[in-house]
């Protein structure tokens, strides 16, 4: 996984400003939902990622940009718990981006590849989606609820 704030909006001008923040209270809320639905072994895995975040006690916090490099292993467990189990981290476009906001700080080395080229040329760019790759933009740190 690369760790990397990468801002698209340098080729989008005219996107508007939105003031949004970085929580994990929603993704905390779906891993308890998963847990009471799923029936197979992908249940514990949800159980160990949420004790993993009520460890860290930040459920509902708004977390800053600069400071959401300190809470990897939760960006890891939303890897895992989000990505499809039959492609391997080469093999998918899969990232984490403010919401709302064209930031993505947390993704698979093909994420930032499919980044960079669009910087470089946004009218070459294309995308396809496959079996081999797979592309995932998951923009699921969503605005807290106030």
């Amino acid at each position: 996984m690369k760790k990397h704030i990468f801002n698209i909006a340098q080729n989008y001008p005219n996107l508007p400003l939105v003031d949004s923040a970085i929580s994990f209270g929603p993704f905390v809320k779906y891993l308890q939902r998963k847990i009471e639905e799923e029936q197979t072994v992908k249940s514990t895995l949800y159980s160990n990622a949420l004790k993993e975040f009520k460890k860290r006690g930040i459920d509902d916090q708004v977390i800053p940009l600069d400071d959401i490099y300190q809470h990897e292993l939760l960006l890891e467990y939303m890897y895992a718990c989000l990505s499809p189990t039959l492609l391997t981290e080469n093999h998918q476009a899969w990232g984490l981006c403010a919401p709302m906001q064209p930031l993505t700080f947390y993704g698979t080395e093909l994420m930032y590849e499919l980044l960079e080229h669009e910087k470089k040329d946004q009218n070459s760019f294309v995308g396809s989606k496959t079996l081999e790759h797979t592309i995932t933009i998951a923009c699921i740190l969503f605005i807290p609820s106030s």
